[in-house]
């Protein structure tokens, strides 16, 4: 028999205002999401296999933030995102008489999109857009994993494209 157990904290919060009710000058919306995750237990449990809580591994850090804005003032659409993935130890398997822990920083890659409303009779919505993954390339370390969840190992890339609503 095998089971997981987790144990942590998810945090969400978002605010939204129209830049009109600071000053009568101003156009547009912002909007504002922040998420948090925080795991302090991460086990795998197998009949006769000791428990490890990776929590804190690499591949399941304790502590994620996600933060998110959003201004719009139609037809345009711009977004930034901020994607927080806490530090970790290299492998938590390891015995205490194995090499010492290797304990492997956080990052935070930062992601935008562009986006323009093209205007269009009728109902279909037509918009075009422009996004950039990773804008500043933050690449895992060599020594990890591509696997890792932690780490974005693609690094920068960028998306042209069009949304059709009919």
């Amino acid at each position: 028999m095998q089971s997981l157990l987790t144990t942590g904290v998810d945090i969400e919060s978002s605010y939204r205002f129209a830049l009109n009710n600071l000053s009568s000058s101003l156009n547009g919306e912002i909007s504002f999401r922040a998420l948090a995750n925080y795991v302090s237990k991460f086990e795998t449990r197998t009949l006769g296999v000791k428990t490890v809580n990776l929590a804190g591994q690499l591949d399941h850090p304790t502590t994620r933030i996600t933060a998110q804005m959003q201004y719009t003032n139609a037809p345009w659409t711009y977004f930034i995102q901020a994607r927080y993935s806490g530090w970790g130890y290299y492998d938590k398997t390891t015995a205490a008489t194995d090499l010492p822990q290797k304990k492997i920083g956080g990052q935070t890659p930062i992601d935008m999109n562009l986006a323009y409303d093209l205007p269009m009779p009728g109902a279909a919505g037509v918009q075009v857009y422009l996004n950039v993954t990773d804008v500043f390339n933050v690449l895992p370390p060599n020594f990890t994993s591509s696997t890792l969840n932690n780490y974005d190992p693609i690094g920068r890339f960028y998306r042209l494209g069009v949304h059709v609503n009919l």
